[in-house]
């Protein structure tokens, strides 16, 4: 309604003497005239005027641009200044044409000169029609159904449109979409730092740690950690003390690796304690991980806990086949698979096969 009477009070005022038209009443002053004002409730199905005045040259590019889809035709724009703005049928010996001024003193354009018939023939690869468009045009399934296939937007364009698009015509305008509707990859890393204070205030005494790194004068995410304090005391308070350690790769455009510590409750689930996100797993996260854990539930405290890793099965492999039984502090024996057993002396160093002996370095049975 703004907007309407936005352009009420432009009629007249945007327009010098010489502009009205030269109709008098009898008693001598100036006719009032008025000018049809497009009506933005009716985009798709857009109608020109001679006369019709638009907000500004924006709204008016983009009805030509839904005049050209609806109609099949390919317009493209001869003059576009700050005061003009031509714009004309690309087919061939095509009459159409729609010529626009921008009225004094004011941001609306009214339509100078139209001719509204199309003499060309229609075309379903419609140039005008972008990706941009697109993903206005769908924005609410969109949001309905985000991870929808590329081949049912397709599908419905040919089918709503009757034009012709591309699939990376339609992953843009899905990408356009998302992005108008989740933020920018930047914006929701930014917004951990929200996360954080509004975590530590819901659950008080927990613990979650952001850590970020230097990059051209920008903190960049590298990692962060979690461990809520209702979680860390129902652990502590009744749960059996073993702690089962994992990671996984997490999928989509940014990766990472997720880390968890975990135990099992009295009904033999997992029960999980704490969680890390960082950028790649090595030495110095793991080590970061495990240190923040030892912090957390303090295990120096807790006496015997037992950790359970995959990492495991690589000490396993490294056993060669061997199962090591301890004698004393020194002393182990070692039986192979094979049926063949030896004895391990770790303070000088030697071994029943003699090959730590002979060689100085630690044989399989090591």
């Amino acid at each position: 309604m703004r907007k309407i009477i936005g352009c009420l009070r432009v009629m007249m005022r945007g327009l010098s003497r010489d502009e009205l038209p030269n109709d008098k009443e009898s008693d001598g002053e100036w006719k009032k005239y008025t000018f049809p004002i497009f009506n933005s409730l009716y985009l798709f199905e857009p109608t020109f005027a001679l006369g019709m005045i638009f907000i500004n040259k924006k709204e008016l590019r983009y009805v030509i641009q839904l005049h050209a889809i609806k109609s099949k035709a390919n317009i493209k724009i001869a003059k576009n200044d700050r005061e003009r703005f031509h714009a004309k049928c690309a087919g061939n010996d095509c009459m159409w044409r729609i010529h626009a001024c921008a009225l004094k003193t004011e941001c609306t354009f009214q339509i100078k000169d139209y001719v509204p018939n199309h003499t060309c023939n229609i075309t379903f690869h419609v140039k005008n029609m972008k990706s941009t468009w697109l993903s206005k045009k769908y924005m609410h399934k969109f949001k309905t159904d985000p991870k929808r296939w590329i081949k049912g937007f397709i599908v419905d364009v040919i089918e709503e449109i009757r034009c012709n698009t591309t699939r990376n015509q339609v992953a843009r305008a899905k990408r356009f979409a998302l992005l108008m509707l989740e933020g920018s990859a930047s914006e929701q890393y930014a917004l951990l730092w929200d996360n954080d204070d509004e975590t530590k205030r819901s659950n008080p005494r927990s613990t979650v740690i952001l850590g970020t790194e230097q990059e051209d004068w920008q903190n960049i995410f590298d990692r962060f950690y979690v461990c809520l304090q209702a979680l860390k005391l129902n652990y502590l308070n009744g749960y059996r003390l073993v702690i089962c350690v994992d990671g996984c790769h997490l999928k989509g455009a940014y990766g990472g690796v997720l880390l968890s510590y975990v135990s099992i409750d009295p009904n033999n689930n997992l029960f999980p304690i704490c969680y890390a996100v960082v950028m790649k797993e090595n030495k110095d996260t793991s080590d970061w991980f495990l240190t923040l854990l030892k912090m957390n539930l303090r295990v120096d405290e807790c006496g015997l806990m037992p950790f359970m890793s995959d990492k495991q099965k690589r000490n396993i492999e490294k056993l060669g086949g061997c199962i090591p039984i301890k004698s004393d502090d020194k002393h182990y024996q070692v039986s192979c698979f094979d049926g063949t057993q030896y004895s391990v002396d770790l303070e000088n160093a030697t071994c029943g096969c003699r090959k730590w002996d002979l060689s100085g370095i630690p044989c399989k049975c090591y």
